[in-house]
């Protein structure tokens, strides 16, 4: 069955008229693509792109609800820490994530489950944001965390679909059974949406991303949010000093 981000990457390919980049889909992903975006493509328009991806989600949603009604997981936009890794895994990306959610203190959780259940039992069940951070009560960060893996803008554009399908969630909140859920993000007035990688991952992003956060900003600030704002930013972190993942986090700059 089609999950939830159904055909979501191929109208991102489209909109920055990458299709005819690497012989693979998503062409978005590929490094010649980041190498190429020097400036912002002439039929890039963010708003429509993203108001395209919500109507999509919501399309492939309703097919697959009209032919099995179901309810979306109660893990879905869950507060809580999932700290376990296994002895194995040396990826410097994970060990980051695990490190920062059991050391920073109770504001940070991670691995929090957006798409598990919305459209069958079994699919998407691993489309899990990085890291949430609570701010205020009322604000959250939700950060795509990257070491050396994809690039910037794949990066970029993770994070993105993880804050589309939150605008998904909340403007179907009724007919997705989440109305009257007690889910203290899906309550948040403002979230950030933010890649967060060491400074030496932008090395070969084009120039300073200036025109791609504007335009990505500009094109969230067009969408319909009710009682809430979303915006989006690159930002890199340092060395953890002698092991300081709390600190480096917390002194984080924009790219």
């Amino acid at each position: 069955m089609a999950g939830i981000f159904e055909g979501i990457d191929d109208l991102i390919d489209r909109s920055l008229r990458v299709t005819q980049i690497g012989t693979t889909a998503p062409h978005y992903r590929h490094k010649a693509t980041a190498l190429s975006l020097t400036s912002k493509p002439y039929s890039f328009d963010a708003f429509v792109l993203f108001d395209n991806i919500v109507k999509r989600m919501h399309k492939n949603w309703s097919a697959a609800h009209d032919l099995n009604p179901r309810s979306p997981s109660e893990e879905n936009w869950r507060w809580e820490k999932k700290p376990d890794i296994s002895e194995n895994n040396e990826s410097n990306e994970k060990l980051w994530e695990k490190a920062i959610a059991i050391c920073c203190g109770e504001e940070w959780v991670n691995q929090v489950p957006t798409a598990s259940g919305l459209l069958d039992g079994s699919s998407e069940k691993h489309c899990n944001i990085d890291l949430v951070h609570r701010i205020a009560p009322e604000e959250f960060e939700f950060i795509e965390l990257k070491y050396a893996s994809d690039t910037p803008l794949f990066a970029a554009f993770e994070i993105l679909k993880y804050g589309l399908l939150y605008v998904f969630s909340r403007r179907y909140a009724e007919q997705l059974g989440y109305s009257g859920v007690s889910k203290e993000i899906l309550g948040a007035r403002l979230v950030h949406l933010r890649v967060v990688a060491p400074y030496e991952y932008y090395g070969y992003f084009p120039r300073k991303p200036d025109w791609f956060q504007k335009e990505i900003n500009g094109g969230l600030n067009c969408l319909a949010l009710d009682g809430y704002r979303m915006d989006f930013g690159f930002e890199y972190m340092g060395q953890a000093t002698d092991g300081d993942v709390c600190s480096a986090v917390a002194n984080r700059k924009p790219v």
